[in-house]
């Protein structure tokens, strides 16, 4: 499990080493990172746009957790599709 933080939308993940109480400690246990404000972050895959989109990622806090949030977009048009659109060839 990967723990982060997630400050103004922005996805701080979690430090190897932490200079805590005067001591360093590498790979900090869960219990640390939940101390110091670390959240488990729920990694979804992305999933399959159909034609013509795409998804974009963004993170949301849900209870004690962070989750990935996938919001579907359509592609913006291509030069040659534009192109054709403005000539009026386009079906």
């Amino acid at each position: 499990m990967r723990y982060a933080k997630l400050i103004d939308g922005v996805l701080y993940m979690a430090p190897r080493k932490i200079k805590h109480d005067d001591s360093i400690t590498y790979n900090p246990p869960a219990e640390m990172l939940i101390e110091l404000g670390y959240k488990p972050l729920n990694e979804t895959p992305c999933p399959e746009a159909p034609e013509g989109y795409h998804y974009e990622l963004s993170y949301e806090e849900i209870g004690e957790e962070i989750v990935y949030v996938w919001t579907l977009f359509k592609d913006e048009p291509t030069p040659e599709e534009l192109l054709e659109i403005l000539l009026g060839e386009s079906e």
